[in-house]
């Protein structure tokens, strides 16, 4: 803990960093490539979704499992150590393809406001080192399976209305983000 609380002091001075949230199948890792791609050459990390490397890494895993409190709180750990090391190489700005904040919203949104609970305590004081987060909408986009991403598209409204619930009851504050990819593009790159 006093490495992270380090690390945030010099976070909050001389990083931009930004958190990409929300459900599966929002565009949240098609806005990190398109903006990897129009930064190449600048002093910008991109931080992939640790999720989706989580859930390959442990391809047998039920739906229970996969939603279940360890699952999630090995996803933050493992997320935290990448933002923590990104930090480390003191770039000009982070981008992260999800954050910290993600399973703390899928426990809520999953019922297990407790397991939600104890998974943002251990992240509470990380929060002030994003500079913004953006909740990705999923409205107009398509909803596709792939595997790694097994749920239907209720899951993913679930999941949405997780993020804006928990979100308001945490006090986090975010900014949605609608419209096409070429419009977030736009206004995530303004920040950066």
């Amino acid at each position: 803990m006093a490495r992270q609380k380090q690390i945030l002091v010099m976070a909050n001075g001389e990083c931009t960093k930004i958190a990409l949230v929300g459900a599966g199948c929002s565009g949240k890792t098609s806005l990190l490539e398109a903006l990897r791609s129009e930064m190449i050459g600048s002093n910008t990390i991109f931080l992939d979704e640790v999720a989706r490397e989580y859930y390959l890494l442990h391809e047998g895993m039920s739906e229970e499992e996969r939603y279940g409190f360890e699952a999630q709180a090995a996803i933050q750990q493992l997320c935290l150590e990448r933002e923590l090391a990104a930090h480390s190489r003191q770039p000009e700005a982070i981008v992260c393809d999800r954050s910290v904040l993600d399973v703390v919203v899928c426990l809520a949104a999953m019922g297990d406001l407790a397991g939600s609970d104890e998974l943002f305590s251990r992240v509470a004081t990380w929060i002030p080192s994003y500079t913004a987060i953006y909740l990705l909408d999923p409205s107009g986009i398509p909803f596709a399976n792939d595997q790694v991403r097994r749920e239907d598209p209720s899951v993913r409204d679930r999941l949405h209305q997780g993020f804006i619930d928990t979100f308001a009851l945490k006090g986090v504050e975010y900014q949605l983000l609608d419209g096409d990819l070429a419009s977030r593009t736009r206004i995530v790159a303004e920040m950066l």
